[in-house]
């Protein structure tokens, strides 16, 4: 036996290449669905906040908030807001694991007890909220995480909307419309109250006890629950009001109208010279008509300033409008959150008072700016926006037609074919969620309760 002859042949090589070729064709194959799914995990994948302290609001280097978190996801980097008028930024401890959105923010099985509202957001038209608004995609992962409140005051939990921010610190604007997910979280003893009218003014709504949903741009946002509780959290209206003594015109002239309450900041008193009180702002209050000016509107952070000496007051930060001279109708709220500006009076020289200006998405109207002479009429108070009170008119009718309150605007809502939703799923108690929905839950802007396919619950408030 020849042992040097090479074991494979010619055409057993060329069998084995067949074969081998064979194998790497259903080795590629097999790949490929290895491949799509590989696509799909990039497709899907997301980025990682662990909040690392109980702690709330600004930290420092080394630990990252809830509030910071939020920050850090709709900044996409390690940034956050300390402070506005104008906007300050600085650097957190948070770390982003990952590259892209949407972003998962994961908390620990703990309890996170809030006191104060978040102070320090201008771009929140709904009023006061213990966190930053969210407008990014988000879910927060609560691992059975208690979130509660604990302060004296008021506030919710979170406000889901659009908002546009220049972030300075990174160089770019970060804009967007929110949508949270919520996961195994309980959520317990938050309150919030509708802004009080002034002078004859309307209360603001109150709604969303632990969550606000607001609708005030092209963008819908949306809120999904899973596997979550909400206990105790409760909404009160805002008190309307009537013209009392404080209310009272000089020399027995009749008095100007108070503004209408916001979503969180009281409507502005009228003067004893007949200026129209300011509409309140989504958290700030409305300015006094003191000395024949009108208020300004309350906004998203201050209150709206107090005339002075027949000059209107200045519309507060952000979006309220500034309250009108003597003989000026008060100016409209610019933007969401904004309280109208009050009407002056009619400054001695005869004619009627001056109308208050319309509070925008949840502020109040601007109250009317009173006549002098008891004949010409009051000026007509402002309407309150979506969630705002209307503003009261002075009290004389003129000889020809009286004057008129403001009025809430639901018109701009009942409009919207696209209202933000609720999605509610893997709930332990269904009815829970319905019975609560009305005060926990705001989905602001129409009233429905529906099915929807499987066994979702949908809820529109």
């Amino acid at each position: 036996m020849n042992c040097s002859r090479p074991i494979l042949t010619r055409s057993r090589l060329s069998r084995v290449t067949r074969f081998l070729v064979q194998i790497g064709y259903w080795i590629a194959i097999a790949a490929i669905p290895l491949l799509m799914l590989g696509s799909a995990q990039i497709a899907a994948a997301q980025t990682t906040i662990q909040v690392t302290t109980t702690q709330q609001g600004v930290t420092d280097a080394n630990n990252c908030s809830l509030q910071e978190a939020i920050y850090a996801a709709e900044f996409d980097s390690n940034t956050a807001v300390n402070a506005t008028d104008p906007d300050s930024f600085y650097t957190t401890g948070c770390i982003l694991q990952g590259n892209s959105g949407p972003f998962t923010i994961v908390l620990q099985k703990t309890v996170y007890a809030f006191n104060t509202f978040w102070d320090r957001d201008a771009h929140n038209p709904f009023g006061l909220t213990a966190t930053p608004i969210i407008f990014a995609n988000i879910t927060v992962q609560g691992n059975g995480a208690t979130l509660q409140w604990t302060g004296k005051d008021n506030s919710r939990l979170f406000a889901v909307g659009t908002a546009s921010i220049f972030d300075t610190l990174d160089n770019k604007t970060v804009s967007g419309t929110g949508a949270l997910t919520l996961q195994n979280v309980y959520i317990k003893g938050f309150t919030v109250k509708g802004g009080g009218g002034n002078c004859g003014g309307g209360g603001g709504l109150g709604a969303g006890g632990a969550v606000y949903v607001g609708k005030v741009a092209d963008g819908v946002p949306s809120l999904t629950v899973e596997n979550s509780t909400f206990d105790s959290n409760f909404v009160v209206g805002g008190n309307g009001s009537v013209h009392d003594l404080g209310c009272n015109g000089q020399f027995g002239f009749s008095s100007a109208g108070g503004g209408g309450g916001g979503l969180s900041g009281g409507g502005g008193a009228s003067g004893l010279f007949g200026g129209g009180g300011g509409g309140g702002g989504s958290r700030g209050i409305g300015g006094a008509g003191i000395d024949g000016g009108g208020g300004g509107g309350g906004g998203t952070i201050f209150d709206g300033g107090d005339d002075n000496d027949g000059t209107g007051g200045s519309g507060a930060f952000l979006c309220g409008g500034p309250g009108g001279d003597r003989k000026s109708n008060g100016h409209g709220a610019s933007c969401p959150g904004g309280g109208g500006g009050g009407g002056g009076d009619s400054s001695f020289l005869g004619g009627g008072g001056s109308d208050g200006g319309a509070g925008a998405y949840g502020g109040g109207g601007g109250g009317g700016g009173s006549d002098d002479d008891n004949l010409s009429g009051s000026g007509s108070g402002g309407n309150g926006g979506f969630g705002g009170g209307g503003a009261a008119s002075g009290t004389h009718r003129s000889l020809v037609s009286g004057s008129s309150g403001g009025m809430v605007d639901l018109a701009a809502a009942a409009a919207s074919a696209s209202a933000p939703t609720l999605i509610a799923t893997a709930l332990p108690d269904r009815a829970a969620l319905s019975e609560e929905a009305a005060t926990a839950i705001a989905v602001a802007e129409v009233a429905e309760l529906s099915e929807a396919p499987s066994s979702t619950t949908a809820v529109r408030l």
